[in-house]
């Protein structure tokens, strides 16, 4: 059986994880799979398949897969490590801190491949890692790193991580458009360079949404968010277009599921436009899909974006769409009928969705018009095989 080490930084609730541990549940019984995980805790490795074979290292490698709240926790050590690397970062680049924390370590065994299941952080982000590691501390004949962004436009793509991807024998990418948009960068990698698409548990998303049922005030049109709170993810201009429609009369409840660095500035950004009682920010959610399940439209607000695993979750629990025009918009929503795009900027964001929020039948007309039947991920591991099999 071929052997595989995955690597990644953690477990924690987030769409690169969640596709990980989907991918994980397609391929355990096909190959002899060992995970390096840099942070063993994260609401998702209870949900990994049981044949897996787990592994931790030192301890300074964890500061890598937490976040500040977290590294807090841990003692003065990882807190000193953690503020060291990240003020580094900030000021010059995570290139020197990283290396320096994987400087010496070597994953014993030896493995037909090696794979990174994460994409280089921003050079200012003192995260990330698996790159590195894979690439100076595992002994593997293949070695395969994924891409999980626009890589274009990320703020990922320097000179350093363009040398770093030249030394990887594969490249991995979530969709086609993310396929050309870093074939744009790298156009010499065209050969190594193969899609392969999120997975999801479809069955899992469709149980979990019926568990917990989430009752929104049915008087308003319940508008709703999954994402990481970050300033990519566009969050800020979703809320001030949710403010812009209430202005104008809308009975509009915006609600928001996810975690992450802006959630502070957001919250005050809604006290701002005076919309904080029609905003709801949920924080990180095991189970997001029964607050899909009871909404009437999923914003997807973002500035830049590759593949969202929300896309699908939300086909196959038939919730409607208005996303912003990002690489992956046109191949992944339009294509697929699930809801309409917006040029990426908050001028029209507000437009479009002022419209859609002014005549509720047609999302009730897109809802019940969204075809469920090839939500499977029977072409995700067809693509995943191909990939270690092309010699």
């Amino acid at each position: 059986m071929i052997k595989i080490v995955f690597i990644i930084n953690n477990l924690c609730i987030g769409g690169i994880q969640k596709a990980f541990v989907n991918l994980m549940k397609e391929l355990a019984n096909n190959y002899d799979i060992t995970l390096v995980v840099f942070s063993n805790h994260g609401g998702l490795k209870k949900a990994l398949p049981v044949n897996i074979k787990l592994i931790t290292l030192n301890d300074k490698l964890e500061v890598l897969g937490l976040s500040q709240k977290e590294v807090m926790k841990k003692g003065i050590r990882s807190i000193i490590i953690r503020t060291l690397g990240a003020v580094f970062s900030r000021v010059f680049s995570n290139r020197i801190p990283i290396n320096l924390l994987i400087n010496k370590l070597k994953l014993s065994g030896n493995y037909d491949y090696g794979i990174s299941y994460m994409q280089f952080a921003p050079a200012k982000l003192f995260t990330g890692g698996t790159n590195e590691f894979l690439i100076n501390c595992v002994n593997a004949t293949n070695k395969i790193t994924f891409v999980h962004s626009d890589f274009k436009n990320y703020g990922g793509n320097t000179f350093y991580t363009q040398k770093m991807y030249r030394k990887f024998d594969r490249i991995a990418v979530c969709s086609n458009s993310s396929r050309e948009q870093f074939l744009k960068v790298l156009p010499e990698l065209s050969c190594k360079t193969f899609v392969v698409k999120n997975c999801n548990d479809y069955d899992e998303i469709k149980k979990m949404s019926d568990e917990a049922m989430i009752k929104y005030n049915k008087e308003f049109i319940n508008v709703l968010t999954v994402s990481r709170l970050s300033i990519e993810k566009g969050v800020e201009r979703g809320i001030k277009a949710i403010a812009k429609c209430i202005r104008k009369g809308i009975k509009v409840k915006y609600h928001i599921v996810g975690d992450g660095p802006e959630k502070k500035r957001l919250e005050q950004i809604a006290a701002k436009y005076g919309v904080e009682k029609e905003i709801n920010f949920y924080g990180n959610q095991i189970n997001p899909y029964s607050f899909m399940k009871a909404a009437d439209l999923l914003l997807f607000p973002s500035i830049h974006e590759a593949a969202g695993l929300v896309v699908e979750e939300a086909r196959v629990l038939k919730l409607p769409i208005l996303a912003t025009k990002t690489i992956s918009s046109q191949e992944m929503i339009l294509d697929n009928d699930l809801g309409w795009i917006c040029e990426n900027n908050e001028y029209d964001l507000t437009k479009k969705l002022f419209l859609l929020l002014s005549n509720p039948m047609i999302l009730k007309k897109k809802k019940a018009n969204i075809n469920t039947l090839d939500c499977n991920n029977i072409i995700s591991v067809q693509q995943f095989n191909k990939m270690i099999n092309n010699n």
